[in-house]
């Protein structure tokens, strides 16, 4: 290290815990939730990802969504198939409709949880967990913010900056 770095400190490495996690192959590389608040629908987003490039494969996805306080299940299921030559899979696009379906805000940071489930001859291959919000943001006439369809007034300002000499 050369100059004012070294005076500062290490910038890099781990910072955190580290785990090692076995997974299957094919294993799930990605699950992403887009939720639509109007039509009370978590669209969701799943590819994988396996070891070496191969020949064409199809499995099948399970989605739970759950209230992470506990509550009625929601499930949907869908294909996602490799082609052939190729270690990422095609995204695979599930909709899970929750009926009940509780929007999240700051004043109420209700959330949920998503179990997807990657089945191949009605076993399990692996399984990922995550939480989200049911919450969208849009801009309406004139520029007026809106979270989950109604107006939104955010006050302040996030003027974010890291500096290496100054912080």
């Amino acid at each position: 290290p050369r100059g004012m770095f070294n005076m500062i400190g290490r910038w890099g490495g781990l910072n955190r815990e580290v785990f090692l996690e076995a997974r299957s192959d094919p294993a799930i590389d990605g699950v992403f939730v887009i939720p639509d608040v109007k039509n009370k629908t978590a669209r969701t987003q799943v590819s994988l990802r396996r070891q070496t490039a191969g020949g064409a494969w199809q499995g099948e996805v399970l989605l739970r969504v759950t209230p992470v306080t506990g509550g009625e299940t929601c499930q949907a299921r869908g294909t996602v198939r490799f082609v052939a030559d190729e270690q990422q899979s095609e995204p695979a696009v599930i909709d899970v409709k929750i009926d009940a379906m509780r929007a999240w805000s700051p004043e109420d940071p209700f959330r949920y949880r998503i179990e997807a489930h990657l089945l191949a001859n009605g076993k399990t291959l692996d399984l990922v967990r995550d939480r989200f919000g049911m919450r969208q943001f849009e801009v309406g006439e004139g520029g007026v913010l809106l979270l989950n369809g109604r107006p939104y007034f955010v006050r302040g300002l996030g003027d974010d900056s890291v500096e290496v000499i100054t912080g």
